[in-house]
């Protein structure tokens, strides 16, 4: 999820354009989360585990949407609104829909830094491997035009 919308919707949740504004943006987010891991996947691992890294993701997606799921609902279920008429449903207070925000919010600064610092860790290993690769090219091609190597 975006940085942003989980404080917006804690405190203005009352507004219809607050709400489908947030709800766009945090689609938007995750479908960018989803397209993207799958990329940062593929290029942090080498190729012939490509495959069990991906389907670790898979896995870790669907464990994450079910523990969020279970925690959500369990927020929401544990206070309803008072004074319904007779045969209603209960519904669920406002204050656990603010909860919810506001822990949805706490969860995205608490992971930001870890993906961030994954993905920088990401970008400095690929960039070592990269001058490696171009170190052992040009030594290669220095030992094989300077110093042939007798085959054994």
């Amino acid at each position: 999820m975006a940085s942003g919308e989980q404080p917006w919707l804690a405190l203005d949740h009352s507004r219809t354009p607050s709400v489908i504004a947030a709800g766009a943006l945090v689609g938007a987010a995750i479908s960018l989360g989803y397209a993207a891991m799958p990329a940062i996947i593929v290029a942090a691992v080498p190729q012939r585990e490509s495959g069990i890294a991906n389907g670790i993701n898979s896995i870790s997606r669907s464990t994450g949407r079910a523990i969020g799921s279970a925690a959500i609902t369990t927020v929401l279920a544990s206070k309803s609104v008072g004074h319904l008429p007779a045969g209603s449903p209960a519904l669920p207070a406002e204050s656990q829909f603010t909860l919810s925000f506001v822990l949805a919010g706490a969860a995205f600064a608490l992971i930001a830094p870890v993906a961030w610092f994954g993905l920088r860790h990401i970008q400095v290993a690929q960039h070592h491997a990269a001058e490696a690769a171009a170190d052992r090219r040009e030594a290669g091609a220095k030992g094989s035009l300077l110093f042939p190597v007798p085959a054994l």
